[in-house]
């Protein structure tokens, strides 16, 4: 095999496993935060391993404000499919459900010194509605094969979400790292080289004889909060604290189940990080 060979074998590896990716997004992250009017979010540290329910997985970088941690997912797609398109179920639950709420829903954390434990509580962050449901959509027949084609948006859902399981569960072990009694938020995101495309067609408008919807429209956002129902295996292992318990399933899936997740475009970064840390501040408890 010759030198070049070797350079190709190796670019071809680390492009498909995204690590070039990975680190410019870093890059970027902290050449903003230099700059402080353009990012307060700080490093703290990458490639963080943890465990949750006995399944291993490395967080790429975690960021850090005053009152709050983002874990970052970076994930580089197929060119076949690098589009990303979003849509708003028109029901989740009852709509007239007292404790619904379209802000994007979050976890805060905080070490109760007295109690010898973390507690997580349940809440939400301004930054408009969600969108439910996330597919990738085909733009060209064939692809590199260098990258994740289908399924790359559901892969990166559960890489973030165990990825939050295992960090809020490894700073109940780990608790000096947050200061006692001090909440901290939160923030999964993931950044793509995907393009999102988004649409606030009302599903309920299909045609119930072939399930076919008339008009699409859509947009080009450079990044939005997506909202999914987090399965029990996906949960941390910790204790909600939720000041208002009801036993409708209503309440139930907001407290218990529905989070949101940034998902970020690589020309929405310098926005998403300004915003979001404003978003924190404004945490307000289910």
């Amino acid at each position: 095999m010759s030198p070049a060979q070797f350079d190709a074998g190796l670019k071809a590896i680390l492009d498909h496993h995204g690590f070039g990716f990975q680190y410019a997004v870093l890059k970027k992250c902290l050449e903003l935060f230099q700059h402080d009017q353009d990012s307060p979010w700080g490093l703290e540290v990458a490639e963080l391993p943890v465990e949750t329910k006995d399944a291993s997985t490395h967080i790429d970088f975690v960021l850090r404000t005053e009152n709050a941690m983002l874990i970052a997912e970076c994930k580089r797609v197929d060119p076949a499919v690098s589009q990303w398109g979003f849509v708003r179920a028109p029901f989740t639950q009852k709509t007239s459900q007292r404790y619904q709420s379209k802000r994007p829903k979050v976890d805060q954390v905080a070490f109760d010194s007295s109690a010898g434990r973390l507690f997580a509580t349940p809440g939400t962050i301004s930054g408009g509605a969600s969108y439910h449901i996330g597919k990738e959509i085909r733009t060209q027949l064939k692809g590199d094969g260098t990258a994740k084609g289908r399924g790359a948006i559901d892969d990166a859902i559960a890489q973030i979400l165990r990825g939050r399981a295992g960090f809020i569960e490894y700073l109940g072990t780990h608790q000096r790292v947050l200061a006692p009694n001090a909440p901290t938020v939160i923030v999964p995101a993931i950044f793509t080289t995907a393009k999102l495309v988004t649409s606030d067609v009302d599903l309920g408008t299909a045609n119930l004889q072939d399930g076919r919807l008339d008009e699409v429209p859509s947009t080009t956002p450079d990044w939005i909060w997506y909202e999914y129902n987090v399965p029990w295996s996906m949960r941390p292992r910790v204790q909600l604290r939720v000041d208002t318990p009801d036993s409708s399933l209503g309440r139930l899936l907001e407290v218990y189940h529905a989070r949101s997740i940034a998902v970020v475009s690589v020309g929405g970064i310098e926005d998403f990080l300004r915003v979001s840390a404003d978003a924190a501040s404004s945490f307000s408890s289910l």
